[in-house]
């Protein structure tokens, strides 16, 4: 919640409130200080305890935070929003531009699996895994019969590559164990920062 107060004003730039849906996760619950939570803002969810995985506790910090980020995905689906098509991931310091958003995805059949980004700005990167992977860096989709198929295998996917060590590799290697194909999407999807 530290950095809430200048994250906040990225989220109420494309934050449709009862067009949009979507969740702000947090380390833990907001403060009084930002009670009444807003509604021009993402309603917020608090991350689950993740010490439930064995390999947490002995991940370095910033793996940590990477794994959480990944985590969210099977936290979200969990909820049952009804009507999902995709599950778009993005930093809190992330402008959408939704409008773009939609016109992009309706491109591909939300029915398939799709994981949905670009590459990344990390040159050494993108030769590492071929090119072939969709990284997304701050934002990313996924349709949602792969968001299905990875939520009953995400922990053992975590568990298994968390040599891969960032959220992009586990991304990867998640994404091909649940069968899926990586398309490489230009940033007219949406820009960030």
């Amino acid at each position: 919640m530290n950095t809430w107060k200048y994250k906040k004003p990225y989220n109420e730039a494309w934050w449709r409130p009862n067009m949009t849906r979507g969740y702000l996760f947090l380390d833990r619950a907001p403060t009084q200080e930002f009670q009444p939570w807003p509604s021009t803002s993402p309603p917020f969810r608090v991350n689950e305890d993740l010490n439930i995985l064995r390999v947490y506790p002995r991940l370095v910090p910033s793996v940590q935070v990477q794994v959480r980020m990944l985590r969210r995905i099977m936290e979200t689906f969990k909820l049952g929003d009804k009507d999902v098509r995709w599950y778009v991931m993005a930093d809190d310091d992330t402008v959408l531009f939704v409008d773009n958003l939609v016109e992009v995805l309706a491109k591909y059949n939300h029915s398939k699996f799709y994981y949905i980004g670009s590459s990344s700005e990390f040159i050494p990167s993108n030769g590492g895994l071929s090119f072939e992977m969709a990284f997304g860096g701050a934002r990313f989709a996924l349709s949602y019969p792969l968001v299905e198929a990875l939520a009953t295998q995400l922990d053992d996917c975590i568990e298994r590559y968390v040599h891969a060590g960032g959220r992009d590799c586990c991304d990867i290697v998640s994404t091909a164990s649940g069968g899926a194909k990586t398309k490489i999407q230009g940033g007219q999807i949406l820009k960030a920062k």
